[in-house]
């Protein structure tokens, strides 16, 4: 639509665009409606799992020194995939099920299979960890922080994805913009984020031409301001 506006103040001509709200919802939800469709199986949420892994999920790994958490992203898809992460873990006695073998079998103990490995990966440190697992071709990830997104993501950072607007109170700081890139915009964040009532004057005042008695007034009454009640 921003593209279609754009295009039409450039060259006059209009853009004629059909996007329905259930084309935008299957997007999301396709597989959902096929379930239902050719198997009458209702799909319902079932967390970080899925029909395609077992074991799926998050565990927790050993803590930052700073006692920030630290979580591994685990999936297990194939039969020997299972096997190479049975012989990383040291082949624990209840790794040994033959039930567990198979794609079935570990869905059925999928509970079970979490608290056993949510007691391995906590003594474990994460970076090494998943070194280990992609060596030998595990799906395993780290859970990266938003918090360090910034400090642990170099293609952000090359992207200048992060941008540095300077904030009247708390400075520069970087914020995150725009995941795209246009050729003739070197950013995307032209100010910062404004502060309470910064902009009062020039709204009321200047274009819908308030009074200074006015203004005061309002101010009075607690309809503006430049600070939160009891701050």
């Amino acid at each position: 639509l921003v593209v279609a506006v754009v295009e039409r103040s450039r060259s006059g001509h209009c853009h004629h665009i059909e996007s329905t709200m259930v084309e935008s919802a299957l997007n999301v939800s396709a597989e959902q409606v096929l379930e239902w469709s050719a198997y009458g199986e209702l799909m319902q949420r079932n967390g970080n799992r899925s029909p395609m892994a077992a074991p799926q999920g998050l565990y927790p790994c050993t803590p930052d020194p700073s006692g920030a958490e630290n979580w591994l992203a685990l999936s297990i898809t194939r039969d020997d995939e299972w096997r190479f992460l049975r012989t990383i873990m040291g082949e624990p006695d209840w790794s040994r099920d033959p039930d567990l073998d198979t794609a079935e079998g570990r869905h059925r103990a999928h509970e079970i299979i979490d608290q056993e490995l949510t007691q391995w990966t906590a003594r474990q440190d994460r970076t090494e960890i998943v070194d280990k697992l992609r060596a030998v071709d595990i799906k395993a990830s780290e859970v990266v922080s938003p918090a360090r997104v910034l400090e642990s993501n170099p293609q952000l950072r090359a992207r200048s994805y992060f941008e540095t607007p300077d904030h009247p109170v708390v400075g520069a700081m970087p914020m995150p913009s725009l995941p795209f890139r246009y050729a003739s915009l070197d950013h995307w964040l032209h100010s910062p984020a404004p502060t309470l009532g910064q902009h009062n004057e020039d709204i009321l005042e200047r274009i819908l031409g308030l009074s200074k008695s006015e203004m005061l007034e309002l101010s009075k009454q607690g309809v503006i301001g430049k600070r939160l009640e009891g701050a």
